[in-house]
Parts: structure tokens; C-alpha cells; sequence
């Protein structure tokens, strides 16, 4: 070989390895960041040497924003605003692992976020007393966009938003109170919640400090409505949600219903106030673990003020399916109790019942309000249903059938479902969230086994194919 042709060879080698570093280094990460929003994810950019104030500095300043409602009460003819917290969990265009989509290897990225928060921060959207609503999220920079529901389940008490005018940093999402593994169950370790208490004056505001137990909780929330009459014939009148609806020259009661049940609740030692409802909570590494979601009265608890996150784990496992729907228009379905004509109570739910009922007992005989039990907008007579508003086992005890399905018409009213199968995989169903749980994780074609026991107290089971 002549060594003009050798130098010519290791020059070109030299320029072909230049030209790959260079590419590698500078080209592909700036193509992947413009066609692969898993670019996007906050925790790739989490290092060592960050610390949990680093984070949540991050976090604050390009995930987390404040959720604000607008809506028109029918009952007061008033506008009226609420706010609330969220955070986003997810850029349009989000890689998925899961479903058939996730085949395209890059997905080019458009502006849209998917924000979490909690259900009761929307639910005007839900409520036949208001109308004209209006929500909106406002980042770290005061910047208003409008954005609209896609998913809610007032059970988990979780809503994704969607908003299609800005793309927020996302954050992942880790179980670690549910089904995770025993080692990663949440203990007393430091987290963060970030959250806008009170008003926009509080954007983002970051609060610091710790789980407070392994232990899960069980909290209830109640509905008050004023029941009001005339004080000359003794005549009930009506009812109002809100107490300056109530006509003067009135005698009125305030009675109190269930309005919601949160079981798994993650006990926290941190400080939230009233608009911190759907704020992310943060474990020391960054991923969200949950959001915040309800504080008990320190005068019911002595002055010491006990704090609760709802579990993102249902977020998790729906989360795919939902933006599949909502970019690819698919039609992947959630399946909840209700879908299968079911209305049921857990053990929970009849004690939070019956306690909030019969302690307005007396003053219901007065106004010819006694004699049955309110639950979930329904009403139910002491005499047929006083057995299932006593239940105290384990199970989810039948209220009522519904469905037209046949081959669920043996699960009738005084029923207890005790366990679901899952295309074989079996789990005992000890209260609520269990059974909802694992039916957020149907999917077309499963076969799913019911076992319950029925009024004779024999086990029986049904199977579906969905």
C-alpha cells in the first residue's frame, strides 16, 4: 500500500469517528428530544448529587400547577370559583410499554399534559346544582390554559385533566402503598407535597416532612344539607345545599350524609390546607407516590392535625388506556362495580352510614324524615336494608342487582361478594377498593370469576367473559 493511499484511509477513519461522536453527542439528543417525549420525564433528569430540595425546586417550577373551577350555582344564581392543586403525570404523546401504540419507536411530540388531581377538586362538573363550568390549571409563572376532564372515579377520588396548550415536565408515578413489594412499602421517610393553600397568592407552595405510619387510613367526608320548614304547620318545605338558600321565618336541621369514603388513605406529617386537594405528594426520590387530598379538624383531634394522600396506584394502571383514548381514539373501557349493574357496601361504608344517619335520628321523626338510610344520592328503608347498614364483615355486601346480564342474576340483594379472579389469578376482596382495584385492570377478553356468598350462606361463583 502506497502511504499516500494509508494516510488517506486514517484521515477519513478520523473524520467518520468525529463525525459519530458528534452526532451522538449533539444531533441524536436534540432529534430524541423533538420526537420523544420520555424526554420530558423530570425524574431522567434527577442526579446523585440532588437533593430531596432540589426536587422539589424542579418539580414546583415545571410540573405542579394550581386547578381552578368556575361555575354557576343555580341554587344562590351566583358565579363561584374553587381551587385546587394538580400535577402533571404525563406529555402528549407519552411512550406507553403497554398498548399496541407504544409500537411506533419515536412519537412526535405536540404540546399536551395530562394533570392529575383529585375528583372532589371537579366535582361541580358532576353536580346538577351548577352549571357553565370552567376549569383551568395556572403554572409556576401565573400563565392561565384551559383544560378539560377525560377520566374522574370519585371512589379513588383521582380526575385527569387534559390541556392541550402547554406541555409541562412530567413525573413518574411509583405504587408503594398498595400492591408493591414489602421492602418498598412506605414507612417513616421524608417526602414533599407541593400544593396552592388558600389562594393564588400560595402558587406551588412547598411543604416538607414525613410519612407518618405504615399503616393506611380509613377517613369519610359528609355532605351537609339544610332541611328547613314552616314553624306555624310544622309542613316540611324543602332542602338546600347551602345555608344561605335557607327562606327566613323557617325552622331548619342540619343533617349530614356520607359523602364519600376514602379507604388506603397514606398518612402524612406535613402541612396542607384547604387547596392543596390534588397536589402531588413526593417520596425523597422524586416519584409520586400520591396526592393530597383531606385534612381532619385539629379540634376533633385534639389540636394535632392529621393529613391524608390518596394512593396513585389506580392512576397507573388506567393511565395508558386513557391517552390511548384520547390521542388514538380508541375505545379501551374502566370498568367499575356499577358497569356490572352492582351497587355494594363494604363494612366501612355501613358503619359510616348508620352513624351519620342516626345521629340526626330525633330530629328527622320531627319532621317526617325517619325511616330510611341515604347512600350515594339513594335511599334505603331501616326495615328491608337494617342487615346490610349493619354489616361488619369482610366483603362487599349487595344492595341491589341491576344488570340484565344473566349470568350475574344469582348475585342478588343480600349477597357478599368475597373474591374475583382474573384469568386465574384469585383476590380475596376484604373491602371496597379491593374488588375496584382489580376491576380497573379489565381488559377486553378476560375472564373474570366471581365467588360470593349467597343469602343461604353457601359459596357460588360466576364467570364472565368481558
Amino acid at each position: 500500500m502506497k502511504k499516500n493511499s494509508f494516510y488517506m484511509i486514517l484521515i477519513s477513519l478520523i473524520l467518520v469517528l468525529l463525525l459519530s461522536y458528534f452526532a451522538t453527542t449533539f444531533l441524536v439528543p436534540l432529534i430524541e428530544e423533538k420526537t420523544n417525549s420520555q424526554s420530558y420525564c423530570l425524574n431522567d433528569r434527577i442526579t446523585e448529587d440532588m437533593t430531596i430540595e432540589d426536587i422539589a425546586k424542579m418539580y414546583r417550577d415545571e410540573a405542579c400547577v394550581a386547578v381552578k373551577v368556575n361555575a354557576y350555582s343555580k341554587e344562590l344564581s351566583a358565579n363561584y370559583t374553587s381551587q385546587g392543586s394538580g400535577v402533571c403525570v404525563a406529555s402528549k404523546g407519552y411512550n406507553s410499554t403497554s398498548y399496541s401504540y407504544s409500537s411506533l419507536e419515536e412519537i412526535s411530540v405536540q404540546k399536551g399534559s395530562y394533570i392529575a388531581t383529585n375528583y372532589h377538586v371537579i366535582n361541580w362538573l358532576y353536580d346538577e346544582n351548577y352549571s357553565n363550568i370552567e376549569i383551568s390549571i395556572i403554572n409556576e409563572t401565573g400563565d392561565e390554559y384551559e383544560a378539560n376532564v377525560i377520566w374522574s372515579n370519585k371512589d379513588f377520588d383521582i380526575a385527569l385533566l387534559y390541556c392541550q396548550d402547554i406541555e409541562l415536565g412530567f413525573v413518574e408515578m411509583k405504587d408503594r402503598s398498595i400492591y408493591c413489594e414489602e421492602g418498598e412499602k412506605l414507612d417513616i421517610e421524608k417526602i414533599f407535597a407541593i400544593g396552592t393553600p388558600l389562594s393564588l397568592q400560595y402558587l406551588n407552595r412547598v411543604t416538607f416532612g414525613n410519612v407518618a405510619s405504615n399503616n393506611s387510613l380509613t377517613q369519610a367526608t359528609a355532605n351537609t344539607l339544610y332541611y328547613y320548614y314552616n314553624k306555624d304547620t310544622g309542613y316540611r318545605l324543602e332542602y338546600v345545599t347551602n345555608k344561605k338558600s335557607i327562606p327566613e321565618n323557617t325552622i331548619y336541621y342540619e343533617i349530614s350524609y356520607l359523602n364519600n369514603l376514602y379507604e388506603d388513605v397514606i398518612d402524612l406529617s406535613l402541612g396542607i390546607s384547604s387547596g392543596n386537594s390534588g397536589g402531588g405528594v413526593f417520596d425523597s426520590k422524586g416519584n409520586l407516590i400520591g396526592l393530597t387530598t383531606l385534612s381532619s379538624n385539629y379540634t376533633n383531634t385534639n389540636g394535632n392535625q392529621m393529613n391524608g394522600a390518596v394512593p396513585i396506584y389506580p392512576l397507573i394502571k388506567v393511565l395508558d388506556r386513557i391517552i390511548s383514548n384520547n390521542e388514538y381514539k380508541t375505545e379501551y373501557r374502566i370498568y367499575l362495580l356499577e358497569d356490572l349493574g352492582l351497587t355494594g357496601i363494604d363494612s366501612n361504608e355501613a358503619s359510616y352510614v348508620t352513624l351519620l344517619r342516626e345521629e340526626n335520628l330525633d330530629n328527622l321523626i320531627s319532621i317526617g324524615l325517619s325511616g330510611y338510610y341515604t347512600y350515594e344520592g339513594k335511599t334505603y328503608s331501616i326495615e328491608q336494608y337494617q342487615k346490610a347498614f349493619s354489616f361488619l364483615e369482610d366483603g362487599i355486601y349487595i344492595l341491589s342487582n341491576e344488570n340484565s346480564l344473566e349470568v350475574i342474576e344469582s348475585i342478588t340483594k343480600d349477597c357478599i361478594i368475597k373474591e374475583i379472579s382474573i384469568n386465574g389469578e384469585k383476590h380475596i376482596i376484604s373491602n371496597r377498593n379491593d374488588i375496584l382495584y382489580n376491576l380497573i385492570t379489565i381488559m377486553s377478553g378476560d375472564n373474570v370469576l366471581i365467588t360470593f356468598q349467597s343469602i343461604d350462606g353457601q359459596l357460588n361463583s360466576v364467570n364472565i367473559k368481558f
